[in-house]
């Protein structure tokens, strides 16, 4: 009943998630920089046009303090004004259509300190579904363990590879012999599990 349930919440979570239409080649495109001007960070995105990017921003506790999505534009750059916040430990997350960036920083009495050092970016997978072939792809920053599950609508397993001490994973399943129907592909890329919706 609990895995049925933790399925369901899978399915109902990645109804939400953007379907994919990048490629990995594309990961180039995808830099985030940060800087700071006394208590405003200011976030530079780059291209936004093709992608959906959501900006979030939380306390050292990571209670979720601001949650935005960002308008699609040629070349997005924004200053989020900090001075309302107390002196303290914070971390902007930055989650593009390939790649999730985090960036720690500090509010001081004198203003914000950003260490581009502490700067970590994770590969988002990517999947994709055309004329029934299934295409995975994963990148890893550091060699690790990637495993991919594919769920029928009713969360059986009907596809499972794993891999472990890799750095990337590309695969394209063949699905033409299974039913219509919704299914979940559930990926876990190091230390973080992602889920994806495809309807064949």
């Amino acid at each position: 009943m609990k895995k049925q349930l933790l399925f369901v919440l899978a399915i109902t979570a990645t109804l939400f998630t953007n379907t994919l239409s990048a490629h990995v080649s594309d990961l180039a495109t995808t830099n985030v920089q940060f800087s700071a001007v006394k208590k405003s960070l200011i976030v530079n995105l780059g291209n936004t046009e093709k992608e959906m990017v959501s900006v979030v921003i939380e306390d050292e506790k990571g209670n979720i303090l601001m949650s935005e999505k960002v308008n699609q534009a040629s070349n997005f750059i924004k200053s989020y004004n900090m001075s309302q916040l107390e002196n303290g430990a914070y971390t902007m997350t930055v989650t593009k259509t390939t790649v999730r960036t985090i960036q720690p920083f500090n509010i001081t009495k004198e203003g914000i300190v950003i260490t581009a050092l502490e700067k970590k970016e994770k590969f988002i997978p990517v999947v994709m579904l055309k004329d029934n072939k299934l295409d995975v792809n994963v990148l890893l920053n550091n060699y690790g363990k990637i495993t991919v599950n594919i769920y029928d609508n009713v969360g059986r397993k009907v596809k499972q590879d794993k891999l472990t001490d890799t750095l990337n994973f590309h695969k394209r399943y063949n699905i033409v012999q299974l039913p219509d129907g919704l299914y979940v592909v559930e990926v876990t890329a190091g230390d973080e599990t992602f889920y994806h919706t495809v309807v064949k």
